[in-house]
C-alpha cells in the first residue's frame, strides 16, 4: 500500500525505551491509511537504532530513520519535513515522547478528507488532573461547530492571537496538508519556542482549520525544557531568550497591529526584564551564568543593557531598604 502520511518525530532522549513507547502508541492506530515514519536521531545520547532493533520487520519497513549531529529539535523536524517523499500530501506531527491515542490519526485525516488544511486537538499531560483545555479555559461553547458528527470546532474569534497568548497547539497533535503550506519549515534561529512560532505561522497560512476536543495525545513525563523547575536557572534564561527571539520575528515578518501588537510589545518588555532579574539574582549568589544567553539576547533587543542598570540599580535599593 502506498504510504498516504508521513509522521515527522524528531529524537533525542537520554532514556532508552521512550521512543519504543511511542512508536507502540502509533502502531496501534485505528486508521486504515498507510503511513511512513520519519525519525531524525538528533545525536541522541539513547541511539534511536538501538529502540528500532527490536520492532518486527513489518514495523522496521515502515521507518526511515535519520541520523544528524546534535542541532536542535527545529533542525531536526526540518530535516524530516525535506525527507518526506513528493507523493505523499498530509503530514502529522509527534514529539519522541508523547503518546498518540488509536484514533488521533483517524481523526486526523478526517478532518483532511473534508477539506480543512490543519488539524489539532485536546491533550492531557501525564498524571494531569485536567487537560490542556480545561487548564487554558478553553470550552466547546466558545467556538464554532463545523461538523457535528465529527466534533470538530473552528475557533473563535482569532487563533493567531490566541496562540501569541497561550500555548493552544500543541506540536504532537497536528496533522496538516503539505500543499496548504509551501515551503513549511520550523524557524532554526530562535531555540525552542520554534513550536510557538510555527503555531503562529499556520494560523497565518490559512483559514481551513479545524480542531477537536478530544484528548488525543497524553504529553509524558520525560525531561521537558519549557517545563522550568527552578525560575533562577541557566534553562529559565534559554526559555525567556527564545520567546525573546520569537516575538521579534513575527514583528520582523508580519505586518501586526492594534491590541495584538500592544500585546507583544508588552510581553518584549516582560521578557527583557525578566530576562535581566534572573541573570543579575544568579550573580548575586555567585551561580554560573551562560553568558552566551546574555550576548544572543543583546543581538536580539540591545535594550537588555538599560534593563541591567534599572535591574542592578533596583535590587541594591532593596537590599539597603532592608538593612535599615
Amino acid at each position: 500500500m502506498v504510504a498516504t502520511i508521513a509522521v515527522i518525530i524528531p529524537y533525542f532522549q537520554r532514556t532508552p525505551g521512550i521512543l519504543a513507547r511511542t512508536l507502540a502508541a502509533v502502531f496501534a492506530r485505528d486508521c486504515s491509511e498507510s503511513f511512513i515514519i520519519i525519525i531524525v536521531d538528533d545525536q541522541s545520547p539513547a541511539p534511536a537504532a538501538a529502540e528500532l532493533a527490536t520492532l518486527d520487520a513489518e514495523s522496521r519497513a515502515a521507518i526511515r530513520l535519520i541520523e544528524q549531529k546534535n542541532s536542535g529539535p527545529a533542525v531536526a523536524r526540518n530535516a524530516g519535513l525535506a525527507a518526506v517523499p513528493d507523493g505523499i500530501e498530509f503530514i502529522a506531527l509527534l514529539d519522541s515522547d508523547d503518546l498518540w491515542t488509536p484514533d488521533h490519526l483517524s481523526r486526523g485525516m478526517t478532518a483532511m478528507r473534508l477539506g480543512y488544511d490543519l488539524f489539532f486537538s485536546n491533550s492531557r499531560r501525564e498524571g494531569a488532573d485536567k487537560s490542556a483545555f480545561e487548564l487554558l479555559g478553553i470550552t466547546p461553547d466558545q467556538h464554532g461547530l463545523a461538523d457535528q458528527d465529527n466534533g470538530f470546532y473552528q475557533w473563535r474569534p482569532d487563533l493567531f492571537d490566541a496562540c501569541l497568548r497561550a500555548s493552544i497547539i500543541g506540536l504532537s497533535t497536528v496533522v496538516l496538508r503539505r500543499s496548504a503550506f509551501p515551503g513549511l519549515r520550523f524557524a532554526e534561529d530562535i531555540g525552542i519556542a520554534d513550536d510557538i512560532y510555527f503555531a503562529l505561522t499556520v494560523t497565518r497560512a490559512t483559514p481551513k482549520i479545524v480542531f477537536s476536543f478530544s484528548e488525543d495525545v497524553v504529553y509524558t513525563v520525560a525531561e521537558n525544557i519549557s517545563v522550568i523547575s527552578q525560575w533562577r536557572s541557566n534553562k529559565s534564561l534559554r526559555l525567556v531568550l527564545s520567546l525573546s527571539k520569537c516575538y521579534h520575528k513575527m514583528l520582523k515578518e508580519y505586518e501586526i497591529v492594534g491590541p495584538t501588537r500592544r500585546f507583544i510589545d508588552d510581553r518584549i518588555t516582560l521578557n527583557r526584564v525578566e530576562f535581566a532579574t534572573i541573570v543579575v539574582s544568579m550573580l548575586v549568589r555567585g551561580w554560573r551564568v551562560q553568558f552566551d544567553y546574555i550576548t544572543r539576547f543583546l543581538r536580539t533587543d540591545p535594550g537588555l543593557a538599560r534593563e541591567f542598570v534599572r535591574t542592578t540599580f533596583r535590587m541594591l535599593r532593596k537590599q539597603f531598604s532592608r538593612g535599615h
